[in-house]
């Protein structure tokens, strides 16, 4: 049957869509542990709940002969690369050597690390405290990361902070809370280091029902600890409320799209797959040496136009996006206005893609804003919230 028919009735048409996209929105919650990158058929981007916006975008475009959308990317970047690690058990000598070669190569990497008793000792802590100086994230794995993650209570996370202290055995935990491990992981790191913990990864495929609570309520930005599969929609990058379809969640996904260390020519060929579609390549890598010579070999075979940022950095240009709002206003002849709505705190880089944009000025905004347009992207950025007015000129 057809996937999309279209009938004329009175003044109107109706379009009817043969296709159910139940499947499409279900799949990125069916634990499949497809890539974020890879299409398992060998096409391109898993696009999950994605196809439906797209779908509609791409009806909009051809519609209208201008029209303006707000691009995931930052600025003029045409592929975003965020590299992560896991502080485990390894030789320390080791993980500083490999903070310090990545920072010199231009890279802000997030190092995640568990926070209970023995695992942040001394030395781990002064690890910790040179990698943030040299400008490196600091991200948390949770206070004892219990094997029973997944069936943990919410808890209470003021009770938690002061008392808390769970047992472990075998395949189960005793007084364990998902308030406990978010909450105390992130006031022992702040205490321990000084930096506010913006990212956290849970044990792989973990999802457990109430964690976004857990992690919006502990101050997190974003969660690092899950795949493709439990993303429902990868622009940009939000999570649904309690992993379900009642809302959105406050805290940001950055689903792991390769993780180890695969040859440069694999690791470039999914930044082109997902960059495509304007994701973000969320990199998870060993830091070894096999680890930073992949590092190394991707680096130096970048294509122009690829921002490497953290992950945090990353997480917070979603968040920022996401809460922009903006209209295409009419103007005379073969000119418009751009009004848009900056959220509280501002937002940097705002990348608009404008259909026949030939030049723009910002007419008004808070002080600091500024705006350029190059080719058919307009960028903005503005240094506090506030009402904005771009002046685009059109071919």
């Amino acid at each position: 049957e057809p996937a999309i028919t279209r009938r004329r009735i009175g003044a109107g048409r109706v379009y009817v869509l043969g296709a159910s996209f139940t499947d499409l929105y279900a799949r990125p919650l069916a634990a499949r542990h497809f890539e974020a990158a890879a299409d398992p058929r060998g096409g391109a981007f898993e696009s999950g709940a994605d196809f439906a916006p797209d779908l509609l975008r791409a009806w909009a475009a051809s519609a209208f002969p201008v029209s303006v959308r707000l691009r995931s990317l930052p600025g003029r970047a045409s592929a975003v690369l965020c590299v992560s690690h896991d502080l485990g058990d390894g030789p320390l000598d080791e993980a500083a050597s490999f903070a310090a070669e990545e920072r010199a190569a231009g890279v802000r990497a997030a190092w995640f690390t568990r926070t209970g008793p023995p695992t942040l000792d001394a030395r781990r802590t002064a690890f910790l405290r040179r990698a943030a100086a040299l400008g490196h994230e600091i991200g948390s794995r949770g206070e004892s990361l219990p094997p029973d993650f997944d069936a943990l209570p919410l808890g209470d996370g003021a009770k938690d902070q002061r008392t808390y202290s769970p047992r472990t055995s075998g395949e189960r935990s005793w007084d364990a809370t998902l308030l406990g491990e978010a909450v105390v992981s992130r006031a022992r790191l702040k205490s321990q280091t000084g930096v506010d913990a913006g990212g956290f990864r849970g044990p792989p495929a973990s999802r457990p029902v109430q964690l976004d609570e857990a992690l919006s309520r502990a101050g997190y930005l974003y969660d690092a600890g899950l795949t493709a599969a439990e993303v429902l929609t990868h622009r940009p990058f939000l999570l649904p409320a309690r992993r379900g379809f009642e809302g959105e969640s406050p805290v940001i996904a950055l689903p792991e799209s390769t993780k180890g260390a695969p040859a440069p020519s694999r690791v470039l060929a999914m930044l082109a797959r997902v960059s495509a579609h304007e994701g973000v390549l969320s990199w998870n890598l060993r830091a070894d040496p096999a680890g930073l010579a992949a590092l190394k070999g991707t680096l130096a075979r970048l294509p122009a136009g690829t921002a490497v940022m953290a992950p945090g950095e990353a997480a917070q240009r979603a968040f920022e996006r996401e809460r922009t709002r903006f209209r295409l206003e009419d103007g005379e002849g073969k000119t418009r206005t751009l009004a848009i709505e900056v959220p509280e705190g501002g937002a940097k880089d705002l990348s608009f893609e404008v259909r026949g944009l030939r030049s723009c000025v910002l007419a008004s905004g808070p002080a600091g804003a500024s705006a350029s347009c190059e080719g058919r992207l307009a960028v903005l950025s503005s240094p506090s919230a506030g009402s904005l007015l771009l002046r685009l000129y059109l071919e």
